[in-house]
């Protein structure tokens, strides 16, 4: 009866083996590395977004949609604080402004969410400001 080698193949960091256990032969070859994962991208950048600075008190008649679901990206340092996004009317229709980070001013300064006041029927914008 013939003999027929059985090779056997180990991965050994990046490297293949081949031992023919009949004969003892040993080959060892390179094997292709494992892709590159590529570089780190820079950190998020600070996005800022300004409200319009109302020229006069906004009244609406009807109320702002439910807020959307926001995702809160990390903060870009201690002295940052996130504003949640928020709807705003302008041009007769409802728009979303994205939540953002922005730096404290200050030591203990606050920011007050800008809202939306009901007053009988209407409903009135409240800009958000530092406290």
């Amino acid at each position: 009866m013939r003999q027929v080698p059985i090779p056997l193949r180990l991965a050994l960091a990046g490297c293949a083996v081949v031992l023919c256990v009949s004969c003892g032969t040993t080959v060892v070859y390179e094997t292709a590395p494992a892709p590159a994962q590529p570089p780190p991208g820079p950190p998020p950048a600070e996005v800022v977004v300004q409200e319009p600075a109302p020229q006069a008190e906004i009244v609406v008649q009807t109320a702002p949609p439910p807020p959307r679901y926001e995702v809160i990206t990390a903060q870009p340092s201690s002295r940052h604080i996130w504003v949640h996004g928020h709807w705003f009317w302008r041009d007769g229709g409802w728009v979303w402004l994205p939540g953002h980070w922005i730096r404290r001013p200050h030591d203990g300064a606050v920011w007050i969410e800008a809202r939306w006041e009901v007053r009988g029927n209407n409903y009135v914008y409240v800009q958000g400001h530092w406290h």
